[in-house]
């Protein structure tokens, strides 16, 4: 699918095509369709336009192994100075890390950033931002990237967001 630029549809047919016995399993057919998603996603819908990365174990089993997880709610409130996050908005990629966070997960973080452009054909460049350092511009994406539910309601103001953080 990524490789080739096809849909979900497109690639199962092919691969069944070469082997009839095909058939990804449920978990593995949902992360192809998050996928295309979130990669063939024309135009881009509201979910898509801020897509936010929290650092995390992949599992309990393997707590140092850290990997990118997708926050289902992006915005500020998201933001913890104990992680390190990826901000992927339209003209950027943001990798902020907050002030009580371990270098392991920050070079991580910064690992994840060039997994976003490389696999979600994102474009640069990659900002790297320390909590409390903020450019008025990550606080303008971070805004701008509300979902359209969120926009209709006023849930946040840029300047509630950037009074929140400076407080």
């Amino acid at each position: 699918m990524w490789r080739e630029g096809q849909s979900f549809e497109d690639a199962f047919q092919y691969v069944k095509a070469a082997r009839g016995v095909t058939n990804p399993n449920m978990g593995f057919a949902c992360q192809l369709l998050q996928c295309q998603k979130r990669v063939h996603a024309v135009p881009a819908s509201p979910s898509s336009v801020l897509r936010m990365y929290r650092m995390a174990p992949h599992s309990s089993y393997d707590p140092l192994h850290l990997v990118p997880k997708m926050l289902s709610h992006p915005g500020a409130e998201g933001l913890d100075s104990r992680g390190a996050f990826v901000v992927h908005v339209p003209s950027a990629i943001y990798v902020w890390i907050g002030k009580d966070c371990n270098t392991i997960m920050s070079d991580n973080a910064r690992a994840a950033a060039l997994q976003v452009i490389q696999y979600e054909r994102a474009k640069g460049p990659i900002v790297e931002i320390n909590e409390g350092e903020e450019p008025l511009e990550f606080w303008d994406a971070l805004s701008s990237g509300l979902s359209a539910e969120d926009c209709s309601k006023g849930a946040v103001k840029k300047e509630a967001i950037f009074f929140f953080w400076r407080r």
